[in-house]
């Protein structure tokens, strides 16, 4: 039996989801502009793993090639030569183009296509690429996940649809002709439906014994199944799709968050096990309490914030990791305590109340926050200092002065406001009141 192809509408929505993650390492990054003598704080957002040109240009080649493969599909005599993958699904059928066409197609020119397709390959959409003839044209073979549904989707779709059928659909599954239309759309629905995975604490468990890890996932027992089923009543077809797009999108959304919460949990166990517990193994159940009490100790059960909020907390933590580490490097004859708690609450190395665990990091860190701030600060001040010098030398006629290209390119006042806003930025008040300290002491004049 062939498998299923994805629909169109579930292909492009899981690119979506892959171009919209956030690339590896970037954070969000504030700043402070000042507009028309006003400073506001600007919020950039986190750089994404694909840029928007090469993520439309890569729902372009999905389309292109789940059309090769429809078509494939429905010719035996080709299907019969198709390769099956390690994997046990078929071999995509490559993309013949070339940078000439999918420019075309995109209103683009020739080098901007190379440059998306090297991104995709980046991003894990195009797995190999083959000239063919001459460098403008080449072959695409693309990630089979956005063509070929899963194995638990086919599986459940095998189970509905009936066993015998003179019929052959697009999709590749045997259905009598007058049943396609309606399995079709069962098959969307399905397709659409996001795993939710449903923590203890959503069900009512608000003890911290397993709690988050042992969640099942799925919707909760007893909840009606009203995204399952249509629905009738005055508001119509119409009202019953958008209430179960509706309701899609919440769960979409609260699957992500989850996801995004133990994302970060497992991140910073494996980083914690790799620093502070070198070589010791756990079993499954420490694993588990181990989590737990990262969860609700080191990151506070995620009561605050959002996931953009989240991903700040990556770096700082990671250098706390590191500084625990680097105590206990210089320190051999300790050993850190057991992450949770075994015997006594909030005894546990990752426990919020324990002043000799994890939480003791947070004012190393802090201290060593502010002592890169004051460096930062220092350094600025000598900068100043020395292209306003330059500046001076220059405004004197004064020849072969070694000067740095912004004191050459501004006057004194403009070189003297661009560092006032940088100071301002690094150190506030305290940073402006040294700047002018440093001023009248070289005596530098503005005017």
């Amino acid at each position: 039996m062939l498998p299923a192809i994805r629909t169109l509408a579930s292909a492009k929505l899981a690119w979506h989801l892959l171009a919209e993650t956030v690339a590896p390492g970037a954070a969000p990054t504030t700043h402070l502009r000042v507009v028309k003598g006003v400073a506001k704080q600007v919020v950039r957002r986190a750089k994404k793993l694909l840029s928007n040109g090469a993520k439309i240009t890569g729902e372009l080649i999905i389309q292109l090639v789940r059309q090769a493969t429809q078509r494939l599909a429905s010719t035996p005599t080709l299907w019969s030569q198709v390769v099956m993958t390690d994997a046990g699904v078929p071999e995509l059928p490559p993309l013949y183009t070339n940078g000439v066409e999918l420019g075309q197609k995109r209103g683009l020119t020739d080098r901007t296509i190379r440059t998306h397709i090297q991104e995709l390959k980046r991003a894990g959409l195009i797995t190999r690429s083959k000239y063919r003839g001459t460098n403008a044209s080449y072959c695409l073979w693309i990630n089979p996940d956005f063509v070929w549904e899963t194995a638990p989707a086919a599986s459940e779709s095998a189970k509905t649809s009936p066993p015998e059928s003179a019929f052959l659909s697009p999709s590749g599954i045997n259905l009598p002709l007058i049943e396609v239309l309606e399995t079709t759309r069962s098959s969307k629905s399905a397709i659409s439906q996001v795993e939710k995975l449903v923590t203890a604490r959503e069900v009512g468990e608000v003890d911290k014994t397993g709690i988050p890890f042992t969640g099942s996932a799925g919707p909760q027992p007893g909840s009606e199944p009203g995204a399952q089923t249509s629905k009738s009543g005055a508001g119509g077809a119409g009202a019953a799709r958008a209430e179960r797009f509706l309701e899609k999108a919440a769960a979409c959304g609260t699957g992500a968050r989850e996801a995004e919460k133990r994302r970060l949990v497992e991140w910073f166990w494996s980083y914690a096990k790799a620093v502070i517990y070198k070589g010791k193994v756990f079993n499954a159940e420490a694993e588990r309490q181990a989590k737990n009490a990262i969860w609700f100790g080191v990151f506070g059960a995620f009561s605050t914030g959002e996931p953009a909020d989240w991903e700040k907390w990556r770096p700082g933590l990671q250098r706390r990791i590191e500084l625990a580490g680097a105590w206990l490097a210089r320190n051999p004859s300790c050993y850190p305590a057991a992450p949770y708690a075994e015997v006594l609450a909030g005894c546990g190395y990752f426990d919020a109340g324990n002043d000799r665990g994890f939480a003791r990091t947070l004012g190393w860190w802090r201290t060593e926050q502010a002592r890169q701030r004051q460096g930062a600060v220092e350094r600025a001040l000598d900068e100043a200092l020395t292209e306003l010098h330059q500046r001076r030398r220059l405004d004197a006629g004064q020849r072969r002065v070694q000067a740095s290209r912004r004191a050459r390119q501004k006057d004194l006042l403009e070189l003297h406001r661009f560092h006032h806003t940088k100071l301002a930025r690094l150190g506030g008040d305290d940073a402006l009141l040294r700047l002018a300290a440093r001023l009248q002491a070289e005596h530098i004049r503005l005017s």
